[in-house]
C-alpha cells in the first residue's frame, strides 16, 4: 500500500491534528544514546513529509468514505508503506520439492531440529557446568548453553519458569475482519469497480484509520491488493491471557459498527 490517511469525526478534529499532524511532538536529542538519536532523526524526517489536507483533497485520495460525516481536515502521510512480511511469508509458504515450509526447510538444511507439541514444564540451570536443562511435558530433557526466549505473549511465563526476572510483557488482543468490498444501495460506486481498483498494479490505495477524542486509533481499514479484499480492525487493545487469540462476537460487531459509521 502507498500512504496512510488519518481521518476523524468533526468532534475529533482537534485530537486528530494534535495527535497525528507533523508538529505533534518536538523531537529532542539525547547525549550518549546513538540509537535514540538515530531514531529521532528518522522520526523527524518522517514527520516532515506528513501533510494536513482538506476534506476535498482527502476525498480525491480515497473517495469511498462517508465524507459528509467526517471532519474538514485529515492527516496524510504519502510515504508510509507496509512492514516487510517476507519472514512471515517464509513461515507459511511451502516448498514444492519437500512439501515443508520454506523457513522450516532452511532450518533443517542447517542441522536445526524443530520439535512441535512439546510444551515445556521446567527450565533450570546446572550450576556446575553452566548448562540449561529444559524438561517437556513428555519428560524429554534437552541441555544447552543458551536459551532464546522467543515465546511472544508467553515470554514472562517462560522467564519465571527459568527463575529469571519477567519484563512485564502484557498480552493485548487486537481483532481483525476480512471482507469483500460492499456498497449501500444507491451508492455511486460498485463492488466490481472497487475490486478492479484494488488489483490494479498501477494504483495503490492507502491505509485508512480513524482517530478518537484521545488521539488514538479508533478503527482502521487496509485494502488488500492481491486478494481484492479489505482488512478492518476496531484497533482494540484488550488485556488477555497468553493464548492463541481469536475474535469474540463483540469484537466483530464493534469493528463492523465503527467501519460502517
Amino acid at each position: 500500500k502507498s500512504g496512510v490517511l488519518a481521518v476523524g469525526a468533526p468532534e475529533c478534529q482537534e485530537s486528530l491534528l494534535r495527535g497525528f499532524s507533523p508538529h505533534h511532538s518536538e523531537i529532542t536529542d539525547t547525549k550518549g544514546k546513538k540509537a535514540k538519536r538515530s531514531y529521532e532523526h528518522l522520526e523527524k524526517k518522517r514527520r516532515e513529509k506528513i501533510e494536513v489536507i482538506s476534506k476535498q483533497q482527502a476525498s480525491q485520495i480515497y473517495p469511498w468514505l462517508k465524507w459528509d460525516t467526517l471532519a474538514e481536515l485529515s492527516v496524510w502521510e504519502p510515504g508510509a508503506t507496509d512492514l516487510d512480511i517476507r519472514f512471515e511469508i517464509a513461515i507459511h509458504t511451502y516448498t514444492q520439492k519437500s512439501g515443508s515450509p520454506v523457513l522450516l526447510a532452511w532450518l533443517q538444511a542447517r542441522g536445526v531440529s524443530v520439535k512441535c507439541d512439546e510444551p515445556v514444564t521446567q527450565i533450570k540451570k546446572d550450576t556446575h557446568n553452566g548448562l540449561w536443562e529444559v524438561v517437556t511435558k513428555a519428560e524429554t530433557q534437552y541441555k544447552c548453553r543458551l536459551i532464546v526466549n522467543a515465546a511472544g505473549a508467553w515470554a514472562d511465563s517462560v522467564a519465571q519458569m527459568a527463575n529469571l526476572r519477567p519484563l512485564n510483557i502484557v498480552p493485548l488482543r487486537r481483532s481483525i475482519i476480512i471482507f469483500p468490498p460492499q456498497f449501500q444501495t444507491g451508492s455511486p460506486y460498485n463492488a466490481l469497480d472497487m475490486t478492479k481498483t484494488l488489483k490494479d498494479p498501477n494504483r495503490s490505495l492507502p491505509w485508512i484509520f480513524g482517530a478518537d477524542e484521545n488521539e488514538k486509533e479508533f478503527w482502521y481499514l487496509a485494502p488488500q491488493a492481491k486478494s481484492g479484499l479489505f482488512l478492518a480492525s476496531p484497533a482494540n487493545r484488550d488485556l488477555d491471557d497468553p493464548c492463541d487469540a481469536a475474535c469474540t462476537d463483540f469484537d466483530v460487531a464493534l469493528c463492523v459498527d465503527r467501519v460502517q459509521s
